[in-house]
């Protein structure tokens, strides 16, 4: 359940863009628009750690 608002949280931030025709991340079209810019990668660092850091209990 936790791994569904990481993942509306990407897509709240990035766009349905990133969706492939499943409705799925498409992690390569994520990359393509993060590691084109600093601060969105960042970003998308920040909202990944904070699901993580939850889920190992930090």
């Amino acid at each position: 359940m936790e791994d569904n608002f990481c993942k509306k949280e990407i897509i709240d931030s990035f766009g349905n863009i990133i969706l492939n025709k499943s409705n799925v991340i498409d992690r390569k079209i994520l990359a393509n628009i993060v590691f084109s810019n600093g601060y969105l990668l960042k970003k998308l660092n920040f909202i990944a750690f904070k699901y993580i850091k939850k889920k190992l209990n930090l």
